[in-house]
């Protein structure tokens, strides 16, 4: 026997390669980029910015939301490359707090890890409960208010179905997220196409900056922003993900792009329906396309698109929701029941049933309540929108401090990660106002609850002097990895 053939048969043992991941049990390895893109896609749910958001942008800066487009999608973009410096290194299932409790402290990662809670969990719900919405607006009779009994079957089937979905493998999970995204994109295409063959051709008139101010684009800028939210829950599958160090990064920035793009394709092709989008009005008749399409026939198929749109969201976001509860079983600062993967759907099946109520709390309240949709989904946004913020403004200051701690710190990057803090941070102040000025400030108690549960938290954890030096927990290289360990 030749010395190759002896090494294969009996490879030697690596002393830093382990037999296991700190997160066996997941389907390592087995999600493709293409699923892991789909996710990222489906999290910010461009149908829904594009038909909702948009309008809600022209309503602040008229004609000049077309630069609040390209601000946000700049913004986004800038966040996605510094979130990517840290999904090229690590592979883990905790989101941003994964690479958060490498750079900072435990207190600093606890809060991250608490916004992140927040702001999928309310994602998730705002997401399920606004399938349920349109689904029943695309079978009702117009203005007719369905009673809220009806409502919270609808929305308790929407949520079996997201159940059952997410407790099967991932890739069936990613892969039927991919279909429902790309037919309500499909069909909002469509819709394009029907409402501008009516229209006239937008000018440059229509897109002059004259009479608009800064703050108007500061603050459209804010509500496009909240428009891309949730494309960075792609790496709480990097443990998953088939090429994680690749497929992570680029379905974060791809998926920013893809939807801006979208946005300013609706916001161009719309400011040529109505001849009022060359005043410097601002308003809904200002531009849009959705209201030349609000009555007749139009009006089941928008609820339709609306609905594909939003169970995407809430998939999305539930199933990086339920990776991070399970992370927490893992790291054992939570139970480790919660920690367990089913043999053999390889999901966290007992962390998806402890977020069931964390998600449905919340939409079931302001259903049974009778709250009108407009009020609640205006909450939900500004309770998940800075929640998010925060977490990626946090991410974002943490990218030099954990390049230094490997040994790879570079300025350019030090510059990015601080114009990218910069920028969600001014988004997050310039929202925080916009709903202050609103008389609303509901998505303001975000901060004293994400700081008194994660100061609670972390001094529970020094009392039980276990579990702090687990914080972050990622997926690694395992013996059955290497090419030798597989030919054996």
């Amino acid at each position: 026997m030749s010395a190759l053939e002896d090494a294969l048969r009996n490879p030697p043992r690596i002393p830093a390669v382990g037999d296991s991941s700190p997160l066996t049990g997941l389907a390592r390895r087995r999600i493709s980029r293409l699923d892991i893109l789909a996710h990222s896609v489906a999290a910010i749910g461009p149908s829904s910015g594009a038909l909702i958001g948009t309008v809600v942008a022209a309503q602040v800066a008229g004609r000049g939301v077309w630069l609040a487009v390209l601000l946000a999608m700049a913004v986004s973009w800038t966040l996605a490359q510094v979130f990517g410096q840290y999904g090229s290194r690590i592979a883990g299932s905790g989101s941003l707090y994964t690479f958060v409790a490498h750079a900072a402290g435990p207190r600093v990662s606890l809060a991250v890890m608490c916004a992140l809670a927040i702001g999928y969990g309310v994602l998730a719900g705002f997401g399920a409960a606004q399938t349920a919405e349109h689904l029943v607006s695309a079978v009702a009779p117009p203005l007719v208010h369905a009673p809220p009994l009806a409502s919270l079957a609808v929305l308790a089937l929407v949520a079996a179905v997201i159940v059952a979905i997410m407790t099967r493998r991932a890739q069936v999970s990613t892969r039927l997220t991919f279909i429902a995204e790309a037919a309500g994109i499909l069909l909002l295409v469509i819709l394009l196409f029907v409402a501008f063959a009516g229209g006239s051709v937008p000018t440059p008139e229509h897109f002059s900056l004259e009479g608009v101010t800064p703050s108007q684009i500061v603050f459209a800028t804010a509500i496009m922003t909240g428009t891309m939210l949730g494309w960075e829950s792609a790496s709480a599958l990097g443990a998953e993900a088939s090429r994680p160090f690749a497929s992570v990064p680029r379905a974060m920035s791809w998926s920013v792009l893809f939807s801006g793009c979208l946005y300013l394709l609706v916001v161009v092709g719309g400011a040529g329906l109505n001849p009022s989008a060359a005043s410097a009005e601002s308003g809904p008749s200002a531009m849009w396309f959705a209201f030349s399409l609000a009555g007749g026939w139009a009006a089941p198929v928008i609820h339709a698109v609306l609905a594909l749109c939003f169970l995407p969201v809430a998939l999305a976001s539930w199933t990086a929701l339920s990776r991070l509860i399970f992370l927490t079983g893992r790291e054992r600062t939570t139970h480790e029941w919660v920690g367990v993967i089913d043999r053999i759907s390889q999901t966290p099946r007992r962390a998806i049933l402890v977020s069931i109520p964390l998600v449905l709390a919340a939409p079931v309240t302001v259903i049974l309540g009778d709250s009108p949709s407009s009020t609640w989904s205006g909450e939900f946004s500004a309770i998940g929108s800075m929640a998010l913020y925060l977490s990626y403004a946090i991410a974002c200051f943490c990218l030099p401090v954990f390049l230094r701690r490997i040994g790879e710190e570079r300025r350019v990057w030090t510059v990015v990660a601080f114009v990218g803090g910069s920028g969600i941070t001014a988004v997050l102040i310039a929202d925080a106002v916009l709903q202050v000025a609103s008389g609303d400030g509901v998505g303001l108690v975000v901060f004293p609850l994400v700081a008194g549960v994660a100061v609670a938290w972390y001094a529970h954890l020094r009392r039980r002097r276990h579990g702090r030096a687990r914080l972050g927990e990622y997926d690694h290289t395992v013996a059955s990895d290497l090419w030798g360990e597989e030919a054996g």
